[in-house]
């Protein structure tokens, strides 16, 4: 929408008002597809025809009412004009919502404490971020890669108290065996449980 200058006369006043209509009329129907093939509903008159896609009540029908309707039509002209701009443009700055994006910080503090216990994948979907981010996240604030949950420091007096803390937080016994070196057989025996 080019800035015209102010028209003086009416009829400057009519062809630029026309103007508006029509950049209304062209800017709604950007990207529209009109699908021209027959429906098989039957004629125009048929109410089982498809109905035309578009909005039911275009801006440019209202500000179309609003100049036959008004008599000052330099404001009708004026209010046209800045109701196409509104909508090409949006709102002016002033009026715009203040957007106060979140920091790497923040979002690395919001992936710990609301994806504590969640797998990283589903830590990825919920929080749209990849798994790079929430496993440095993690790491940063020294919890677990994996399920994002405090490490617990364990201090034991031999391997086999130690195996035994292992299992007591959680860890499978192949982790266990890796970890520490004894035996599934000696863990199992241990814990108290049979192979």
């Amino acid at each position: 929408m080019s800035e015209e200058k102010r028209p003086e006369t009416y009829a400057e006043l009519a062809t630029a008002f026309r103007q508006v209509l029509g950049e209304f009329e062209v800017w709604l129907q950007w990207g529209a597809v009109t699908n021209y093939a027959k429906s098989g509903g039957g004629s125009d008159d048929d109410p089982g025809g498809r109905r035309p896609v578009g909005e039911d009540n275009p801006p440019q029908d209202h500000w179309r009412k609003e100049w036959e309707r008004r008599g000052d039509r330099m404001k009708v002209w004026e209010e046209a004009r800045e109701d196409l701009k509104r909508m090409r443009f949006g709102p002016p700055p002033e009026e715009r919502p203040e957007v106060n994006p979140e920091t790497l910080n923040e979002l690395y503090a919001r992936i710990v404490r609301d994806g504590a216990g969640w797998t990283v994948r589903d830590v990825e979907n919920h929080f749209r971020v990849s798994s790079t981010i929430i496993r440095e996240a993690r790491r940063k604030a020294g919890v677990t890669a994996d399920y994002g949950r405090t490490r617990k420091i364990i201090k034991a007096k031999n391997n086999k108290e130690w195996a035994l803390q292992l299992a007591e937080v959680g860890h499978t016994e192949e982790q266990i065996e890796m970890i520490t070196g004894v035996p599934k057989t000696s863990l199992r025996r241990a814990v108290g449980k049979s192979a």
